[in-house]
Order: structure tokens, then sequence, then C-alpha cells
């Protein structure tokens, strides 16, 4: 990256004829140089702080690099789980490795139902997401069931795992700190339908899983600066 920005400097910078260039203009590109360097290095830590370890979590490829049962359609952005009129689950789910660093697991989500025929069930429809182990399907935030963290029914009532989930909003976040990196997993979103008489469906957007960058990558970050530094203080001495 030093050699990257070297060479900007050039362009930004020019070397010039010694006295035809004005401290005014050269203290404006030094300034100009500095900008875009911080800029830079923003963009790279923010890249870092949100990995990419979760495939399509905008949605923007439609439901590509999920797996989906039938009642699952790309909503233009999200995903969306709609109440199955036969099966009793609609999934939508995401194999993945846990990466080093990783903090917590997050996602959008709202859950809406309009009324359909009477049934006959009285348990109302509802919402799940698990974190699960892809081979014994147990639970990677605790041990014993239930295995979902988080489940929300079409009535409002919300049950979360104590300790390890928090909801603000319609995000809500799922801390990972406990899992060790290079765990597989397999992210789970479920919508149970009931003959309750009530049609549900539930959006699902913005799944990412936060990063801690690594020391040694912000010490490079910090030392691409000093040195740009350094080499703005000995070009305009």
């Amino acid at each position: 990256m030093a050699w990257h920005l070297r060479v900007l400097s050039e362009r930004v910078c020019p070397k010039s004829r010694k006295g035809s260039e004005s401290a005014p203009l050269r203290r404006q590109q030094v300034k100009t140089l500095k900008t875009f360097s911080v800029a830079l290095v923003v963009s790279l830590a923010a890249n870092q702080a949100w990995g990419v370890t979760i495939v399509n979590g905008a949605f923007s490829a439609g439901l590509s690099g999920w797996t989906i049962t039938d009642s699952v359609a790309d909503g233009g952005g999200f995903a969306r789980l709609s109440e199955d009129p036969v099966l009793i689950l609609t999934s939508l789910e995401q194999q993945f490795v846990i990466p080093d660093g990783a903090v917590s697991l997050s996602f959008d989500y709202v859950i809406s139902s309009r009324e359909s025929p009477a049934g006959q069930q009285t348990l109302p429809d509802a919402f799940q997401a698990s974190l699960l182990n892809p081979l014994t399907f147990e639970s990677l935030l605790h041990m014993g069931p239930p295995h979902d963290f988080l489940q929300q029914d079409r009535g409002g009532l919300v049950t979360i795992l104590y300790g390890k989930v928090s909801i603000s909003g319609n995000t809500v976040t799922t801390d990972l700190s406990s899992i060790p990196g290079g765990t597989n997993a397999l992210l789970a979103f479920d919508l149970l339908g009931s003959d309750d008489g009530f049609a549900t469906h539930v959006d699902i957007d913005n799944v990412g899983v936060r990063i801690i960058p690594e020391p040694l990558t912000l010490t490079g970050f910090s030392l691409t600066l000093l040195g740009l530094g350094a080499y703005l203080r000995r070009r305009f001495r």
C-alpha cells in the first residue's frame, strides 16, 4: 500500500523546477494527499470490520448463496419467508466458517401477518433464528435445547438467548466471541406455520458478521501513515 501512496503522491504533488511552485499550492497538494490517505485507511479498516463471511447478506444478488425452501422469495433487496400452505417449515439457510476475531452476527427482520380462512390450531405462527453445528444441528451458542437464539410468534412475543442476543429496533445482534475461529456454522432462519387463521411472512436483510481488525493490520495502517508523513516532510522541507 505504501508503494501505491507514493505513486499517488507523484500524481497529486508532481515534482517541479525549484521556485516554480508557490507555497500555498504545495500546502493544498499536501492537504489533498493527506485527506485521501486518511479516507483510504478508514475504508480499509471498515472493510476489515465487516467481512464477507456471509455470502450475499444484503440480498443484492437475489437469493444467491442461500439454501431455501419453495416458500422463500426474492423481495428485491431482501428475502421473504412466507408461510407454506402445505409444509409446516419455511427455511432460509447458509453455511459459513466463523472467522478469527468474529465479534457478532447481526441481521434485520420484520414479521407480519394477515387474516386467512379460520384455522383449527391455537398455536401461533412463529419465526426462529438459529446458529448450529451443521453436522449435529446443536446450537453453537449454548448447551442443550432450545437450539434457536431468537423466537418471535405472530402475536409479538419475543424470546431471546439471555446474555448472547440483543435487539434494537428491527436489528438483532448475537455475540460470537465465545466461538473459536474456524468453526463451521449453519445459520438458519425458520418460519413455523400453524393453521391458526393467519398467513405470516418474515422479511430478512443485512445479514453480516462483525470482525475485530487484527492488531498487525492496524499497525500496518499506522506505519503507512507515519511513512507518508515523513516522506511529505522531506519533500516539502
